[in-house]
């Protein structure tokens, strides 16, 4: 979708000064997520892309951005599909890690967050090539650049209950 949008938004954003380019992405680009693998995969590669897309369309006016939101209170959590079988060897770590993303995504902030943020980025002569939405999740961002992956996958492992207990 972002391709095709951009593909015919493109050449008309070129031909006026300070034109925004925004991309809805996700905490999850940067942060992988237990049994959320296509997902986190999907927001990465839209992050690349728009990082890419940010410097080929830089001499032309054109700014890009990408909005990361962690988890919103949306519908988005009574509409997901149980996407392992019930004698899948992953069933038990599954079940422990999508209650405790289910718990955060309805304890979530409220959509209208990542909205201001959006907007805030449009009145920025140079918006930053990433905004994370919320205190919680820039202050993650900030440690993020900090910490070794093996501590960040440590403290994953830790967040959603996936270690100390193989049902198999």
């Amino acid at each position: 979708g972002v391709l095709l949008l951009n593909s015919l938004a493109l050449p008309i954003l070129r031909k006026h000064d300070k034109s925004l380019v925004v991309a809805v992405s996700s905490i999850a680009a940067r942060v992988p997520l237990p049994f959320q693998g296509h997902y986190s995969a999907a927001k990465y590669a839209l992050e690349a892309y728009m990082g890419a897309l940010r410097n080929e369309i830089r001499e032309f006016g054109v700014r890009v951005s990408v909005v990361e939101p962690g988890d919103l209170s949306t519908g988005f959590t009574s509409k997901r599909k149980k996407a392992i079988s019930d004698n899948s060897p992953y069933s038990s770590l599954y079940n422990r890690a999508i209650k405790e993303i289910e718990k955060d995504e309805r304890e979530g902030g409220e959509p209208i967050a990542a909205a201001k943020v959006i907007f805030s980025l449009a009145k920025r002569k140079n918006p930053p090539y990433r905004k994370a939405v919320g205190l919680t999740y820039k202050t993650l961002m900030f440690l993020l650049r900090f910490f070794p992956d093996r501590l960040t996958l440590f403290i994953l492992r830790k967040m959603y209950n996936l270690d100390g207990v193989n049902s198999t």
